[in-house]
């Protein structure tokens, strides 16, 4: 046997001990459901989720197919306790955004122990994971039975994982994605910030009126294009249009007002502006914009589909809506040249 057929046959053996190596620690390492948490729970399971934080604390429940999110006082319990399904109370309740309740269902239920750092309760503070320090999470189902409990500690030293410690547990244990940031406890970040969402493609006419603008505008469109009818009729600017449409069609919230009730206080009850869009489909959604908020950049502003008071930046004001001369073009809108279609069968 000469040396280069040596050596391939070296280089071979080699190969093949590092599939049979490989194959042998995969078919070791345990199955990934193992590793959860919470094994057999699934995002349809949980009804309720409580966030307990360091300066404020959250319950988020499940209404239907709609997530509802309120303020409750924090409390840390001893951490063999599994608590209580968390009763009702006066507190105000508000539409949570449900991507980001989606968010934490799925890190909930696909929670993994990936390595075990501690076992002994004096490293807890260290870890973050304690009754004191940690972000306690705890889930419930319809029938109000605790589904888990855990704690979210700080971050690894990796920095892309958390230290995680079960309730009633002294093994903590490093968790990857960086979930910490999902598990927010300030009651604003939870709240939905949709002021209104429609298609804008449906939008039919649009009406602007209040004391923040001279006159009272009106557009309608007419096949694709859009036109002027009030205060004058004229020949819209088609861009300028569909720019405040696009705006209005998913406008969200820059923040809420949760002490101030009085419509005559927060100048709803003589708008500032109010903007209507009606659609083709017989519905129609609206807008209105009251007085600015003391010490602030911004103003109040409710709508049609909800009851919250939002607040909106005055800077984002000019993206909602536009004067009339920023709504005029002196064109017509151009026609879209339709593409004549050839029938003749070829020979």
């Amino acid at each position: 046997m000469n040396r280069k057929t040596l050596l391939a046959l070296s280089v071979l053996i080699i190969v093949i001990l590092i599939i049979v190596v490989s194959e042998k620690l995969s078919n070791t390492r345990p199955p990934e459901h193992s590793l959860r948490f919470f094994p057999g729970l699934n995002e349809n399971s949980i009804s309720q989720i409580s966030i307990q934080g360091n300066q404020s604390s959250v319950k988020l429940t499940r209404d239907n197919n709609t997530w509802k999110v309120k303020h409750t006082a924090e409390h840390k319990d001893p951490d063999e306790s599994t608590e209580g399904f968390i009763a009702d109370d006066q507190t105000p309740v508000y539409r949570a955004d449900s991507a980001a309740v989606q968010t934490i269902l799925e890190k909930i239920v696909h929670l993994r122990r990936d390595v075990l750092v501690s076992e002994n309760p004096d490293n807890q503070p260290l870890f973050e994971v304690d009754s004191e320090s940690g972000i306690h999470v705890q889930v419930w189902d319809r029938s109000k039975s605790l589904l888990g409990s855990f704690y979210i500690g700080k971050s690894a030293t990796d920095w892309t994982s958390h230290y995680v410690r079960l309730a009633g547990s002294n093994s903590v244990y490093t968790v990857p994605g960086g979930i910490r940031s999902s598990f927010f406890s300030d009651l604003n970040r939870w709240r939905d910030k949709r002021i209104l969402s429609f298609d804008e493609n449906f939008a039919s006419r649009i009406s602007i009126s209040g004391s923040g603008i001279d006159e009272d505008i009106v557009l309608d469109r007419t096949e694709n294009h859009w036109n002027i009818n009030e205060p004058v009729e004229h020949y819209a600017a088609q861009d300028s249009v569909q720019n405040m449409l696009s705006v209005l069609s998913s406008l969200n919230a820059t923040g809420f007002e949760n002490e101030i009730k009085d419509k005559d206080k927060l100048g709803l009850s003589q708008p500032y502006l109010t903007v209507s869009v009606d659609l083709a489909t017989g519905t129609s959604h609206s807008i209105v914009i009251g007085a600015e908020k003391e010490d602030s950049n911004n103003r109040f502003i409710m709508s049609d589909i909800r009851d919250d008071v939002f607040l909106i930046s005055s800077n984002n004001l000019s993206t909602i809506y536009a004067d009339i001369e920023s709504l005029k073009s002196d064109h017509p809108p151009v026609e879209e040249p339709v593409e004549e279609m050839d029938f003749s069968i070829a020979n």
